[in-house]
């Protein structure tokens, strides 16, 4: 018989483990896992964070057991019994079943759990993606290492291409993207992703459905600039570096093979030297730079980079997260339909709402 028993494993999982040792070292505390370790979406290399200090996994393991927690690893939870409320709840492993006063679900979007608690009558919101990586075969894109650069990332209207032109009435009214956003951008071969991509592909799941085949976005890979201050700095630049081959001056910091590709794209050769460019040629480089546009589809494949949205409906717990019909169970990271999965958020705000819910549990 436990206190309190932990399903799940994760950062949410260990965190709520910990500081409801903090709380009361008494307590007699259990994690059940499914995998074969704890924080299984850690590398070995990642550390894990505690009460401002960091630790290895092969620490946490250490530290866990010299706090008394029982650690039940390749542990997946079976069944679940909330009837029994005086005896404890219960929870079936393959290998035995176990009970406690306190049962705390940090299990994730996890669809075994989700489907139990369901048959529990608990109200389950679907679960569907909602933040994903994007990918495309746009020739300025294939075969770029992974690296990762500060961009404006906008999303904007899918149209019919046009044929360019220069001339633009001062009455015509500026194209508005629907969403525009700045952060970190990850690049890998045919692939963007990071938190810039999964804050507009989020945003992009709460405005359609069902999520678009196609994404049309736009890339500024100078988010300090706009297309005008770009054009006056490849002048200058142009002035400065005369004598050298455009393509082989990277500006902004940016990968040299990224560099290759918007230059190439702007219609520029690879002989071509900066004192010999045209005029046209300066605002063709620009708008690469400012406005790169990318037609895009949803990666939808690799589960582990996808994040979803759904599951415990909020209806069935109060804001701390204890279960309304069930006093005694609790919610905590992305089981709640109002946490994202695989998208990390503010540390100490995760930290905060832990510890808020593990005062709760302990009283």
């Amino acid at each position: 018989m436990f206190d309190v028993i932990i399903i799940g494993g994760g950062v949410h999982g260990v965190l709520t483990a910990l500081y409801l040792h903090s709380e009361n070292n008494r307590l007699r505390i259990s994690i059940f896992e499914k995998a074969k370790q704890l924080l299984s979406s850690y590398s070995e290399t990642e550390t894990f964070p505690f009460n401002d200090q960091l630790f290895s996994r092969k620490d946490l393991d250490t530290m866990l057991h010299e706090k008394g927690i029982q650690v039940y690893k390749s542990s997946a939870v079976t069944a679940l019994n909330f009837e029994a409320r005086s005896a404890g709840y219960e929870i079936r492993t393959r290998r035995a079943e176990y009970k406690a006063t306190k049962v705390v679900f940090c299990s994730g979007k996890d669809s075994r759990i989700l489907g139990l608690l369901r048959d529990l009558s608990l109200a389950i919101d679907e679960v569907a993606p909602a933040a994903f990586p994007l990918e495309s075969n746009d020739p300025r894109l294939v075969g770029l290492r992974q690296t990762e650069i500060p961009v404006q990332l906008s999303w904007v209207k899918m149209s019919p291409p046009k044929k360019k032109i220069r001339i633009q009435l001062a009455s015509a009214p500026a194209s508005k993207p629907i969403k525009q956003l700045d952060g970190q951008l990850q690049m890998r071969a045919n692939m963007i992703s990071g938190p810039v991509v999964y804050q507009l592909t989020q945003f992009i799941t709460s405005q359609l459905d069902p999520i678009p085949n196609l994404i049309k976005v736009c890339i500024n890979w100078s988010p300090e600039y706009e297309l005008e201050g770009i054009v006056n700095y490849l002048r200058e630049a142009g002035q400065l570096e005369g004598h050298k081959t455009v393509i082989r001056t990277p500006l902004f910091s940016l990968p040299r093979r990224l560099w290759t590709s918007l230059v190439l794209a702007a219609g520029i050769d690879r002989e071509t030297l900066w004192k010999a460019l045209e005029e046209g040629q300066y605002q063709d480089l620009a708008e690469q730079l400012t406005d790169m546009q990318l037609i895009t589809k949803p990666a939808l494949v690799k589960k582990g980079s996808i994040a979803y949205k759904g599951g415990v409906a909020l209806t069935a717990m109060d804001k701390s997260g204890q279960c309304l019909e069930h006093p005694g169970i609790y919610f905590s990271g992305s089981i709640r339909s109002d946490q994202l999965t695989h998208i990390k958020g503010d540390s100490k705000a995760v930290v905060m709402s832990i510890r808020t819910l593990a005062k709760k549990i302990v009283v």
